[in-house]
């Protein structure tokens, strides 16, 4: 693939499917809201084997495209970005969204690459200009600026996105979602390494917090593991996860994988309590669109407090003691 798509021809919103990934459901539902405000449709298009199809119906998608593959022809990103760049090429879309994971952030650079597409990466939020060109949005220079992002000159206008960045909603009523089954084979390279197995991982590395309702975040005001374990105890009687600024996690005392923040996850639960953190914009980005933010912090100037709900100033192990059966209560309506 040598070329982008036509600026003038290019036409709808697709989303790439990982199947059994809650960031495919987020992106159909911002994708649905796109493509409602270009009225344009909304696609989706899926490489593997049995297509979600009930999924796709009931957040709204207009059209499924399967391009049929092994699981081991899947995972040969190189050839497999070939085929979806082909189908891109010729379904001329005019917005095209993958999830930010670990597949999506090898597989998306590589189908734009061949689309001579621009591409902009761990998109926060989408808007439109008035010619209807895609503004992606993204934190810039450590997080202390939000970038607007436009592809002016090249179709489709590639992104990814964090999971967690959106929410996901179902269509107002199942969609009559047509099935469409690519003419594309995937030829496995010669070089591909060959994987026989994988195994799930079950390490705090790997927790995926982002799908937790409840979360219970610390910082730098946290100072030692036997701190950490006090809060542990406290997010496990309300049912929470624990999660971190990124100030822990430079000093090994938490894994990255339950980071917040611009470097870290995206997250967006029913119910977020930040104990001893600052509230840098960097840590800002990943947890602002919690439905309710409750911050603990001693310093009444801690840029956190602006961000929440529910602002206490004080020291955490006395508002913990006095918070826990006040939280429980409420959750268990």
């Amino acid at each position: 693939m040598t070329v982008s798509n036509d600026i003038d021809t290019a036409y709808g919103v697709m989303i790439y499917v990982e199947k059994g990934e809650q960031i495919t459901l987020e992106l159909f539902t911002e994708g649905r809201r796109l493509a409602e405000q270009l009225s344009q449709p909304l696609s989706a298009l899926f490489v593997g084997k049995n297509p979600p199809l009930k999924d796709a119906q009931l957040y709204g998608v207009d059209s499924l495209h399967h391009i049929p593959a092994t699981d081991e022809e899947e995972r040969d990103y190189s050839e497999t970005s070939k085929s979806v760049a082909r189908v891109l090429q010729r379904l001329s879309p005019s917005i095209f969204l993958m999830g930010a994971t670990k597949k999506g952030r090898v597989l998306a650079p590589l189908v734009a690459a061949r689309l001579l597409a621009g591409i902009t990466a761990d998109c926060t939020e989408f808007s439109l200009d008035e010619k209807n060109n895609l503004i992606q949005i993204r934190p810039a220079l450590g997080g202390n600026i939000m970038a607007h992002i436009v592809s002016t000159e090249t179709r489709p206008q590639c992104a990814t996105v964090r999971p967690g960045t959106f929410k996901a909603v179902f269509a107002g009523k199942p969609t009559k979602t047509e099935i469409i089954i690519e003419k594309e084979h995937i030829t496995m390279s010669e070089t591909v390494t060959k994987i026989d197995e994988i195994e799930k991982s079950t390490s705090e590395n790997d927790t995926q917090i982002e799908l937790s309702r409840v979360v219970v975040a610390i910082g730098a005001g946290i100072k030692s593991e036997a701190e950490i374990g006090e809060i542990r105890k406290f997010a496990t009687e309300i049912g929470a996860e624990i999660a971190s600024s990124r100030e822990l996690v430079e000093k090994g005392l938490m894994p990255h994988g339950r980071q917040v923040g611009q470097s870290g996850k995206t997250i967006a639960p029913d119910l977020y309590i930040a104990i001893g953190i600052s509230g840098a914009i960097q840590h800002l980005v990943g947890m602002r669109d919690s439905e309710f933010i409750i911050a603990i912090n001693s310093d009444k100037d801690a840029p956190i407090h602006k961000e929440s709900d529910i602002s206490i100033v004080g020291v955490w192990q006395e508002v913990l003691s006095e918070l826990l059966p006040i939280i429980k209560e409420r959750l268990s309506k």
